[in-house]
């Protein structure tokens, strides 16, 4: 019984340390990244910084170059079917 337990104890130690490094410290960004989401202040500034670049690009001839305008394009189309089928 003794060598299970001591054998279970050491797996889940490793099983332990590989998450952290691997999946933990990904989770740690993440959620640094929604504490910023949740700050009023921030969420002004992020307001602000899509605005501007809206602006900036509204002030552009061409927003798109002709492979983002075809994926977008088909994207869309593909949304319109999915709706069209749904409605019916």
């Amino acid at each position: 019984m003794k060598p299970f337990i001591i054998k279970t104890l050491a797996v889940a130690i490793i099983f332990y340390i590989l998450f952290e490094i691997t999946i933990g410290s990904r989770l740690d960004e993440m959620q640094s990244n929604f504490s910023i989401v949740k700050n009023k202040q921030e969420r002004i500034k992020i307001k602000e910084k899509i605005l501007n670049e809206m602006e900036k690009a509204t002030k552009k001839e061409q927003i798109l170059n002709e492979r983002e305008r075809k994926i977008i394009s088909e994207f869309l189309k593909k949304i319109k079917k999915e709706i069209s089928s749904n409605n019916q």
